[in-house]
């Protein structure tokens, strides 16, 4: 949160992450792909399961990208700090 010199007005900054992942599962009916995290490159100790659902329903860019993916591409995706599982970006690595 970001508190500027008025004392009752409170703006929240939000700042996107980078994660790079491994594709594991698309379900693209649903929106989602299942993903395993590089656990080196991972910024959260939750992240620490197998595999990740993530939710793919407000990514900024079109879903060109999405519909290409296929399990075992690498990828990466950015999200919000306070939503982890909700992206908004996502790019094949190349």
């Amino acid at each position: 949160m970001h508190y500027d010199n008025k004392p009752d007005r409170v703006e929240r900054l939000e700042v996107l992450y980078e994660e790079q992942a491994v594709v594991t599962g698309v379900f693209l009916y649903r929106n989602e792909i299942k993903v395993k995290l590089r656990p080196h490159k991972s910024i959260y100790d939750f992240y620490a399961k197998e595999e990740v659902l993530l939710d793919c329903k407000y990514i900024y860019q079109e879903n060109n990208v999405l519909d290409s993916l296929e399990v075992s591409d690498e990828i990466r995706f950015t999200h919000f700090y306070n939503d982890p599982y909700e992206i908004k970006t996502i790019e094949r690595e190349e």
